[in-house]
Parts: C-alpha cells; sequence; structure tokens
C-alpha cells in the first residue's frame, strides 16, 4: 500500500489499517464526509498544500456525518479551502487537537465549545471575525491561535481560560487589560 494511484473513490478495510489512515498522495474527491472510515480512527490529517502539490485537490467541505469519527483525537485539515464546519463539530468527545489553520472559515460554530477535551485549536489565517463567548468554557484548552484573521478584539471571558498556556492573535483593538 506504499504507492496510491489518483482516484476518486478511495476505499480502506478494517483489516488494513488500525488508528492512522495510510498517507495518500492524491485525494481528488473534495467533499470528506461520503468517505466511511473504521470508528476506531484517532488521528486523520488533510494537508491542502500536500494534495494540491501532488496533482490532487483541497478539500472545500466536511459533510454532517463527520460527526462519526467519535474517537478521533486529532484533526489537522490545514491549507485547504473549507469555509465552514460542521455543526455538529461539538460531538467529536474524544478530540484534543483540531488545527485548521489556513482556511477560509468565516465562523466558529459555538457547539466547538462542548468539547471538552479539546487542548489545542489553531485557526490561523482564516476568516474570523469574532471568537464565540463560549471559548470560555473550554476547560482544557491549551493553545488558542487565531492570529492573521479578521479580528478585532476577542471575548473578555477569554481570561477564565485557567489552562490556557499560548494565546496568538494580532490587529486586536481590545483585550481585557487584567489578561496576563
Amino acid at each position: 500500500m506504499s504507492e496510491l494511484k489518483p482516484h476518486n473513490l478511495l476505499a480502506f478495510y478494517e483489516k488494513q489499517i488500525g488508528k492512522r489512515i495510510p498517507k495518500v498522495e492524491d485525494l481528488k474527491n473534495k467533499h470528506l464526509g461520503y468517505v466511511s472510515f473504521n470508528d476506531k480512527i484517532t488521528e486523520l490529517k488533510i494537508d491542502g498544500e500536500f494534495c494540491e502539490e501532488h496533482g490532487g485537490s483541497m478539500l472545500q467541505t466536511l459533510n454532517d456525518n463527520f460527526s462519526e469519527f467519535d474517537s478521533i483525537e486529532v484533526l489537522i485539515l490545514q491549507r485547504n479551502r473549507l469555509k465552514t464546519l460542521p455543526p455538529n463539530i461539538g460531538s467529536l468527545k474524544s478530540l484534543k487537537i483540531l488545527c485548521l489553520d489556513e482556511n477560509r472559515i468565516s465562523s466558529i460554530p459555538y457547539n466547538i465549545c462542548s468539547l471538552s477535551s479539546l487542548e489545542i485549536l489553531s485557526l490561523n489565517q482564516n476568516e474570523l471575525k469574532f471568537v464565540p463567548d463560549c471559548i470560555s468554557k473550554l476547560p482544557s484548552l491549551k493553545y488558542l491561535d487565531v492570529s492573521a484573521n479578521f479580528l478585532t478584539s476577542l471575548p473578555e471571558n477569554i481570561t477564565k481560560l485557567k489552562s490556557l498556556k499560548t494565546l496568538k492573535s494580532d490587529f486586536l483593538i481590545s483585550l481585557d487589560p487584567d489578561y496576563q
């Protein structure tokens, strides 16, 4: 399975993969969600730049049934063309790392705030105009990157994130003066 040729449909069977999907050099399907994976998958990485360099396409949508990846812990979908996240992304209760850098995401769904295991949320270089107030309800969040977006402020209650060690943002007009 070391060399995969370009296909429009990619199927793996349970005995072929364990917890990680093998490296795919060409992804022609721009919509992830119609693909059915084993529920034991814990890590999924689709780097749009890599796919494009190898003749594939950048991912444009995540379907609602994407939430069936209920055991996924690491989701990296950087350098794609995602504009939105599925509204039920909050049902990925095992998710610890969500990296959506360099997409076209303009808003964060409120139910992302129900991801109590989320430790790293990276949304660098998107089109965000605001961060929902409920972001302060992520008890495990240690790293938040919302730099290179269209943000002018962050929610005041972001200072209530006790686990937060790293906050990356820029071009802010206001931030709680007591935040350290």
